[in-house]
This record gives C-alpha cells, structure tokens and sequence, in this order.
C-alpha cells in the first residue's frame, strides 16, 4: 500500500497512515486504502491498532481533495461520501477489537476513525475538532459512529460548534478510553482469539441499525452541502488561507 503500512506486532495487526507530510490528511486512494485494510485482517490478530505516522494522527480531509471536491457535481459528491461511509463502516465492523492511538491532531474525518474504535487512547496534548461546521459543512458521513460512540450532551455540543478540544473535554464527552493502550493490548492479547471475535460479534449484533438508511441520508446531506453557495465561498476562502 502507498500511504499505508502495517505489519503484525505482537498479536496485534498494526495500521499506520503514512502521509506525514500531509498530517495524515484523507484523500480517495487513502481511503480506499483504508477500507481494504479493515477488511483484511489477519485470522491470528487478537486486535487491530490505527496510529499515525508523523505529527499528527489524521488532520481530516487533504485540502488537494478538498479543492476537486469544489467542481464535484451533486452525484459525484454523493459517491464520494459513500465511499468514505463504507471506509468507516468497514473499520466498524472489524471482527477483533479496534484500537485508535492518537496525537497531535485528530481533526473531522480522524474523529470518524476514532468513533468506529472500540478504544481510544491519545497523547496528552492532543487537539480533537469536528470542524466540518467552520467551513459551511456538516459532520453528516461520520456523525452515525460518533453518535454511536457517545450519546453524552457534550458530544452534540463540540459536533455544532466545530470548537477544537482536548483530552479532558474528550474524556468528558465519553470519546476517550480509560486505561492504557499497553495495558488493553496485554489484556487483548491474553483473551482467546475465538472468544474475542464472539463477544464483538454479539456487541455489534446488540444495535440494530438501518445501515443503507443512514448511509443514504448522511451522504445526501453532506453532498447537499457541499454544492451550497454558502459552503462553496467558506471553502475557497478556506483553501485561499491555506496556501
């Protein structure tokens, strides 16, 4: 893979983003990237660890792919967001456990992968922002995990006001795991295998959820707005900023 790299640590598969240089930031190759290698889990993997390489665990969206986007017509905005739903879904349905270790900036599309993760670590001085609603978007692709993930007030708070936080607010708002990541591993990598793919099994089974229904309005809303007059200006004045 090219912005990828993983190998087999321990009894852990391990996932790296790999564009440093890019603070890990989406693009579609990546993304396709990604959901292959959520569904490519190896049978002896006691449970799957995403980190990022560099300075930042994922800063969201490339501003390259952002810039196409702008041209996108509404249906290519559409397969574009179901591509990037059935990346998340695809983490989501990782049969071992899944394991988010942030740092630096975990930013709009990095919170996803944090979401569809049944643990979530992160440094200490680690910034987190939905920050869709700053640039005229809204956080529709992920805002199904991350509801998912946490039902606390705080949650719905930080997806309206695009405010960047930290760990304690994180922590607050039920995104964050106690514990520790080494800790988790060691207790993950003592539990039999078989037992581990039963018991997430049984968990995910517990939410009954009308995943063709969420997928199809969320990609809708967001494809909705990112062809709006008002999203259209934030965003090239966004990526006026940015260059």
């Amino acid at each position: 893979m090219e912005f990828l790299k993983t190998e087999m640590k321990n009894k852990g598969w391990v996932i790296k983003l790999s564009r440093p240089e890019k603070r890990n930031a989406f693009h579609s190759a990546m993304i396709k990237e990604l959901d292959s290698a959520f569904k490519s889990i190896p049978n002896d993997a006691h449970y799957v660890l995403v980190e990022g390489e560099g300075k930042s665990f994922c800063a969201g969206a490339d501003l390259d792919y952002m810039k196409g986007m702008i041209e996108f017509s509404l249906e290519q905005n559409i397969d574009d967001s179901n591509q990037l739903f059935e990346m998340f879904k695809s983490a989501y349905d990782c049969p071992v456990p899944l394991i988010s270790n942030a740092h630096g900036h975990a930013m709009g599309g990095g919170l996803g992968l944090l979401a569809v993760s049944d643990y979530v670590f992160a440094e200490s001085e680690t910034k987190f922002c939905f920050s869709e609603v700053k640039l005229g978007l809204v956080p529709a692709v992920i805002s199904s995990f991350v509801l998912m993930k946490s039902s606390h007030p705080k949650v719905k708070e930080l997806l309206m006001s695009g405010a960047v936080f930290g760990v304690e607010e994180a922590k607050l708002a039920q995104l964050l795991s106690e514990g520790t990541l080494e800790q988790t591993a060691q207790d993950l990598e003592r539990a039999e295998l078989n037992a581990i793919r039963e018991t997430k099994r049984l968990i995910r089974n517990f939410y009954e959820v009308n995943w063709l229904r969420l997928k199809d309005e969320t990609c809708l809303s967001i494809a909705k707005k990112r062809v709006s007059s008002e999203a259209q200006s934030r965003l090239k004045q966004f990526l006026q900023r940015s260059v």
